[in-house]
Parts: C-alpha cells; structure tokens; sequence
C-alpha cells in the first residue's frame, strides 16, 4: 500500500498538467479513404493518472509516465488495490501507442468507478493503440506446401506461391469443424487470417468479382433438384428458367472431377446456398458429387428440402427415381400453392385481391404476386388469376419405366378424362396430408431427418379417387397437362425420399473453405482433415507480412457487472469472438473505437442500462456490428435509457449474415444519427421491444446478399408497440424494402422518414402499424400486405401467447394500452380486441398509410380484408417534377409546396441525418466517401 500512495502523489501532479497541455486525444483511426476522423475525446482531469506503454514493466513499472505498466492488466490491478476508495474525479489509465495482447481484458465490480468518480482507459494524445487477443504467427512457421498439397492447387495457380501451415503443432483449437456441424446459418466458429491489419478472405468459387454465365457474382445456380438434398449442376434437371449450363466446369479447369477426387480423399466441403428461400442461406457439408448425372448431394435435408419455396412441390417423390429432362419446358413459371410453411418472409402467393390507389384517388383490384430475379430481389408485380390457378398444380415426376398416374374429376364420373380434369384448375382434391409419408418412411433406405421447420406440404393423388394410368407407349402424344411429347430420363437414382421442389433455377450457392479454390492472392482455406491452414500471400512473399490468426472465441474487453467505465479510442481486432462485451452492466461508454477483424460481432450488450455507445468505426466483421438485448425490462416496461449514436457500421456480416444492428427483448433504448451500408441483409433488425427510437439514421446499399428484407426489420410480436422511427434516410438500396413489418408485427410507428430507391418503400403486416408523413422516391411502392389466418394469427396463436405474457389487463400494461391508443389514436381497445377472435386478430386491423408524398412510386396497395385505413397520400409523376436540390449527391431538400406540404421540416432535418461531428468524430464521412451515391 505504501508503494501506491506513492504513485497516487505523483499521478496527482501529473493529471493537473496533462489536463492543459491536451486539449484532444487524437486516435489515428481512419476511414476506408485513410483521413483520420476518430479522437479519444477532451481531456478531462482526474485524481490519479497510470500509464501504460509497450515499453513497460509490470514488475519494475509503477504506473508513472517515467515508468510506466506493460499491460492493462497491471493497471486494473493498481485500481483494484485502493479496494473501491477511489480519488475525487476518477482515474485516467493512460494506453500509449502500439499492440497489446491480452487473452480477455475483464472488467467486472470490482473494477467499477461511481458517477463523479469514473475510471477512464484511453488511448495516449496522437497515438494508435491496438487491443487484441489474436496470436502472431513468424514467417518461419509457414512452411511450403507438401506433395499431396500441391495435386490439389487450382491448375491457374503456381503451387510454390502457397504455403501452409501445421494448426496442431501451433496448439489452435478451432481447427476441426465448423462449430454449427455438417448444416447451419450461423454457426461458425472457425479460425481466421488477419495479415497486416487486413482479414483474408477464405476462398470461395465463384470468387466475389466473378460472374460466371452472367450469374451474379461470387455466386452460381442449381439447374433443377434431383431429391430433398440433391441439385443437379449440370444436365439433367428440369429448373423453372431452362438454363441447365454446367456452370462448375465452364472455365475448363475440371472442377467437379477435382473436387470429387478430393472429397473422396476425405477432405471435407462445403458449400453455402439459397436452397428453398432467398433468406438465412444454409452452410452444408457434400455428401457426394455424381460426375456421371451431374449431381451434388448435402449431407443433411436443408429445411423444407431441395427447391425454392416458390416452385413446383414434386409430387410422387416416393416412387421417384429421376427428373424427367425435358418434361415440363413449356409450362410458364411456377409458384408454390398456399402454405404456412415459412414463419418469417412469408410471402402471399394466394389469389386475395388487392386494392391499389394511385394518382387522382383511383382505385383497382389487383392480384398481387412475388417474382424471383438472379440478384435475390424479390418485385411484386400485378399477377394473372388464371395464371395462379395453372401455377398451384402440383408436378408428379417419375422414370419412364415406371407408370405415371393422373386423377379423374371424380370417383362418381368415371368419363371425365385427365386433362379436362387438369384444365379446370387446381383439384382440391390433390391435396392431402401426409399420413401415407408417415408410413411410408420406414420403408427408406436412408433415415429422413429434419433440420428445424417441418416439410412444407405435399400434392399427391387422393387414396380415394380413380387413378387412370399412363403407360410408356402413350409418351408419344400428349394424354394430360401433366405429360409432354419426348420426355426423356436422367437416369439419376434419389438418394432420400422426402419432400422437395423442383427448383426455380436461379436458387444460388457457392463454394468455401476449400483449398482446391484458392486462386487469388489472399486467400486461405482450413482443412478439417489434414487440420493445415493453406494460404497464398499477397506479394508472394510470406516473410513481408505481420500474421495473426484469431483463435480465442472469447472477447478482447469484457464488462461482467461493471459500472461507470470509459473505453476511448482503441482498435480491437483479432477475436475469433466478438470485440466488447458488456453482460449486466450500466452507465459504460464505448467511443472514438475502431473494431475491425473480428470473427463475430463489434459490440454485444445484454442485461445493460444508461450505457453510451458513440462515434465508433465498426468494419471487416463475420458477424454483426452492435447487437443489444435484454435491455431494460418489457412486463414491468422499465427503460434501459441506453443509446447508441454516431456509429459508422458497414462490411459486416462476411461469414454469417448478421445485421449493423440488431436489438432484442429491450426497452427504451435510443438509435441514433448512425451510418450503415454495405451488408448482406437489413441494416436494423429490431423484435420483441418496445419503445425503441431510431431517427436521424441513414442506410444504403443493403441486402447485397440476401433477399426479401428491409434496410429496417421487424417481426412477430403483437406486443411490440410504441417504437417510433424518424427522421431515418434510407437510398440506394434497390434489392430490399425500406421499412419491413413482417407478419404479426405489431405498434410501429414510422413518422417522417425519406425512403429512395427500395423494392417496397414501406412494407406493413400486423396491427396499428402506422406510416405516415414520409416521402417515398423512385420505389416500386408502399404496401399493408396480409398474411395471417386464424389458426397462425388467431387468438390461440404464439403471438396471442406473447401478449398474454405481458398480462395486459393489469398494470402497467393496461395503463399503457390506454397510454398508447390516444397518442396514436387506435380505434379499438387495446389490448382486449387483439385477443378478441370476432376482431380478426389475423388481419391487419388498425395500420395505416396516411399523409405520405410518393415521387415515382407509383401506387399504395392494401388487401381487402381487414380495417386499414389509406388516406392523404400524394403522388408527383416523376423525380424531376420534385424539384430536389441535388438529386445526384441525394441532397432531397426541395422547395416544392406539395412535398413540404406533407413534410414541413424537411429541408431543416435532412441536414441533420446520419453522422455527424462531435467530441469524438471530428470528421464526418461523406455519402461519396461511403460509396452511397450509387447502388453496389
């Protein structure tokens, strides 16, 4: 103790005169373009300043500025000694420039400062400090590649350019599989590559800039299913789009015979595919590759079976040997019959009408349906009823040594043939659940597994009705809708009989990890047999580059039960994990930090309240940028009262998709003037919350992976009201909806919010959902869809179970019902009419599209049933007639009364969107700088 009475005099002296010699603590964090823009904030004075430097000791140091600590450890240790009896105004531990190790940096109680007594770890005025847990990996580690290596390194690519290194002998641990096993989303844990502060990408095919066959690049296509876990990639398929180019072996390298060479040498593969929806692509291990049938089988079902939802459901998958190759080419483009099978994005493909209202007030019904593109875009365009009708008939595949069979109308008229039977629409009676599956299934040579939902419905011929068979010799004319002139077989025998879909042939997947792919300088892959890490240098030269491999799943900073801390100005990277992570913590601030290479996520706060989280630049992560969850209490409707502000989120999400943003179970908590773009899908996902606010946000260019999202997200949740966006700008962002209220979302509000550029602008489900006052640009529309009935939304639904939870009859959630219904003016009682089955909880009662200016956008669609209300809405034709300030460099301002007429301030808060300078940002990234001036 007498040792450290003598470092708080010193220290004491110290803090006084480092408080007027620095007014800022410039953090050399950059933006992607170099210019420094982040500091670590004005020096505030404190009791007692400790100095850390790489050049310390930490058994020769006493905390002094002469003689600084060697690690942050050491100084939490001299805080830790004064055993809560902490100097007026705090401690300051000053980080100075360079890389720290540290396998976690835990901070918990005993660590903790008070509101007037905080302890401050910062970084050293006009010095970059690096915080990692990674491990560094000499030159002379990397050794060249051995024999059996080298026979699998990509034919345009010269062997001696690779190196590999042994992950046993260096003791890594995550080394031997993916962590989400042989089929998963998100699941990843595996090591990865950091060479000069840069994450390596592990090798993919196609590569991330390669278009093959004028796919989307970095990804390839199906050619049709061959069964539940099977897809042909070349010849033999029948995929909706009739492309059936062997896109595997087009560039002449012999791919699909050099991975299964591999693969049957025991060296693992997986690919990642959209293989039923365009959302949450499954990662999945090979099973086998057929290079005679042209088929590559998973090892697991993905859930729902091979085939995009939206095709055509095989029918006789059970006496299904092969696809019929050219059976089925001229029927138009299929979609699959009405099924609750998927809980989120469920997309109505029924034939409910819609009422549509454009300029002048007009109405028309429409029919609504969901189009596929190559680029996971989902368009909603007016569909044909006889169309949807032809489109709902279930396809029966079968060899042609086998008999195909067609129902009569009816058991009681034995005359009616099979294709007037076909012809009159889609038979009810095709329709039958699987109780013949069921039995059926013991009798599989191979077991049927499930991998989360249940198979989606399947059509096959009622036991009950007359059968008319179709034998071989009648192939030669046309007997039903169902058979077609010279179909021919694959050939290829299922490897499971379960249910599948045809495939629309544009479902993508790619290549990764494997070291048969790594063609351009970069890339590395994990071996799960050989447990080697290959890896092609940039430069050629292995000796140039400082290399850590992530490995330690656990964060670089924990907060466990710590109160009162400040972490300003540091760069953390080299997490297998996350970066920061705050479990039931409070009034912690998180600023002017650059997180970057990380395996998972930049930030995670559970169980947190009055946190700060500001101005940090957060890039180059596996997984999501900030997540927040449990904040605050939602049956007691206890605020966290936290707020994340000023945080500039992008490339994030590169191996599992995950959000800039995501918050769940939370209430009270602000989002505000951030920046985010350049993601896989949604910029914000938000469920089961209330009283959230986002404004002054701005996102674009998202969903550049996934389809059917929303730059902002929500779902499933008849108790999620009173979360307010505003004031959010949202553009460039054409492969996915602005605004996103799933099915069952419930009491959003979206208030002045300008929407360009986006599939749907705003896109509504569920009740009291209100968009009102937003100018909506150069969109395809604004939308109330409905999705529900009674038995999936209906009173005795899980979202009904949800809302009781809250036991809405007693307070304080019958006082906030009242609250709610005359701040936003509901026309029913909340919360007695939702959970009321004569209301029709399963309609989109209550949600409205009011007073909102659309410019080139041409329409407000709404369904029929249920109690919406659309009123004031105003169109202008074209983006020209707006009159926009600069609609080039998305300055929306605009002088036009018709606009400011449903947007009044909106030339005074369209400045004030996204980010913005402060304390800690002292330069603000432009929308050319961020790459948001066009769509990526």
């Amino acid at each position: 103790m007498k040792t450290f009475q003598k470092i708080v005099s010193l220290t004491t002296v110290l803090a006084l005169s480092s408080a007027t010699v620095v007014p800022y603590a410039i953090a050399e964090q950059a933006t992607i373009q170099g210019t420094a823009v982040l500091s670590s904030g004005a020096v505030t004075a404190t009791g007692m300043n400790l100095y850390v430097a790489t050049s310390g000791s930490d058994t020769s140091g006493d905390g002094s500025e002469a003689k600084p600590y060697a690690t942050l450890e050491q100084a939490k240790n001299a805080i830790r000694a004064l055993k809560g009896k902490l100097p007026e105004h705090g401690i300051t531990v000053w980080i100075k420039g360079g890389e720290y190790e540290t396998s976690t940096l835990e901070l918990n109680e005993q660590d903790s400062g008070t509101a007037d007594r905080p302890i401050i770890y910062r970084s050293y005025p006009g010095e970059h400090v690096t915080l990692t847990n990674g491990v560094h990996v000499p030159a002379t580690d990397w050794k060249p590649l051995s024999k059996e290596a080298v026979a699998r390194v990509h034919p345009n690519v010269y062997a001696n350019n690779l190196y590999e290194l042994d992950m046993t002998q260096k003791g890594f641990k995550h080394i031997f599989h993916f962590s989400g096993g042989t089929s998963f989303t998100e699941q990843w844990g595996i090591v990865d590559l950091i060479a000069n502060g840069e994450r390596q990408p592990i090798s993919q095919w196609p590569n991330p800039g390669e278009s093959v066959n004028n796919h989307r690049k970095g990804w390839t296509t199906i050619n049709g299913s061959a069964d539940a876990k099977s897809f042909y990639y070349g010849e033999g398929g029948i995929p909706e789009n009739d492309d059936t180019t062997n896109t595997l072996d087009l560039d002449g390298t012999n791919r699909s015979e050099r991975w299964k060479k591999s693969l049957e040498a025991g060296h693992p593969l997986y690919l990642k595919g959209f293989w039923r929806t365009v959302w949450s692509p499954i990662t999945s291990s090979v099973q086998e590759i057929d290079t005679k049938h042209h088929v590559i089988t998973l090892k697991d079902i993905p859930d729902g079976g091979m085939g995009s939802k939206w095709s055509k459901a095989v029918v006789d998958y059970r006496n299904s040997t092969s696809a019929l190759a050219n059976a089925y080419k001229n029927q138009p483009s299929l979609t699959t019959p009405p099924a609750a099978d998927d809980a989120l994005h469920d997309v109505d493909t029924s034939s409910t009408a819609y009422t549509m209202y454009q300029e002048g007030g007009t109405t028309k019904s429409v029919e609504l349906k969901e189009e596929l593109t190559e680029d996971s875009l989902l368009k909603t365009e007016a569909a044909d009823p006889a169309q949807e009708a032809e489109d709902a008939k279930p396809v029966i595949l079968q060899s042609m040594d086998n008999p195909v069979t067609t129902p009569t109308a009816s058991k009681t008229d034995q005359t009616a043939t099979a294709a007037a039977s076909t012809a009159s629409g889609t038979d009810d009676t095709l329709v039958k659940e699987s109780a013949a599956l069921k039995s059926d299934r013991s009798a599989t040579d191979s077991p049927v597994t499930y991998l989360g939902e249940q198979p989606s419905p399947v059509y096959y011929p009622d036991e009950n009705i007359s059968q008319t068979a179709v034998t071989k010799d009648v192939y030669a004319k046309t007997v039903s809708a169902n058979v077609y002139e010279s179909a021919s077989d694959s050939g290829y025998s299922a490897k499971i009989r379960a249910p599948y879909r045809i495939g629309t042939g544009i479902e993508e997947w790619r290549a990764l990890n494997y070291l048969d792919e790594i063609d351009q300088p970069g890339e590395w892959a994990l071996d799960f047999k050989d447990h080697k890490l290959y890896y092609y240098p940039k430069g050629g030269k292995i000796q140039n580059l400082n290399i850590i491999i992530a490995d330690n799943e656990n964060p670089v900073v924990s907060f466990r039960n710590a109160s009162y801390v400040q972490l300003l100005g540091f760069t953390i990277e080299g997490s297998m994990g996350n970066g920061i992570e705050l479990k039931s913590s409070d009034h912690i601030t998180l600023a002017a930090n650059t997180l970057r290479n990380l395996g998972n996520g930049g930030i995670l706060d559970v169980g947190g309240s009055s946190n700060l989280i500001q101005s940090n630049d957060i890039y180059e992560l596996g997984g999501f940028g900030i997540s927040v969850n449990d904040a605050g209490d939602r049956k007691s409707l206890t605020a966290a009262n936290s707020r994340v502000t000023n945080n500039h989120i992008h490339h994030v999400g590169e191996l599992t998709h995950l959000e800039p943003i995501l918050v769940r179970n939370s209430v009270g908590v602000t989002f505000d003037h951030n920046l985010m773009h350049d993601v896989p899908k949604d910029a914000v996902r938000y469920v089961y919350s209330n009283n959230l606010t986002f404004e002054y946000n701005e996102v674009h260019n998202t969903s550049l992976i996934e389809g059917d999202t929303g730059a902002f997200y929500t779902a499933q949740d008849w108790a999620s009201y009173g979360n307010v966006l505003r004031y959010n700008f949202i553009h460039h962002n054409k492969r996915s909806n602005g605004f996103y209220s799933d099915g069952a979302d419930s009491g959003d509000n979206y208030q002045y919010n300008i929407i360009q550029g986006s599939t749907k602008g705003i896109l509504l489900n569920g009740h009291d959902n209100i968009a009102k006052n937003n100018l909506v640009v150069d969109s395809n529309m604004i939308q109330i869809d409905q999705r529900g009935d009674k038995k999936t939304h209906g009173v005795k639904s899980i979202f009904a179970d949800q809302l009781r939870e809250m036991n809405p009859d007693s307070n304080p959630w019958a006082q906030y019902g009242k609250t709610l219904q005359e701040k936003y003016g509901y026309d029913h009682t909340l919360w007695g009419s939702i959970l009321d089955p004569s209301w029709h909880p399963e309609y989109p009662n209550g949600t409205k599209m009011m007073d909102n200016m659309l410019v080139n956008t041409p329409s407000v669609v709404v369904p029929k049933k249920g109690d919406t209300t659309i009123t004031g809405n105003d169109f202008i034709n074209t983006v020209g007639q707006a009159g926009f300030y600069d609609y080039s460099k998305m300055d929306l301002r605009t002088d036009n009364k018709q606009i400011l007429a449903k947007f009044p301030d909106l030339n005074k808060v369209f400045p004030q969107i996204g980010l913005e300078t402060d304390t800690y940002r002292t330069r603000v990234t432009t929308r050319a700088e961020s790459g948001g001036l066009s769509n990526h």
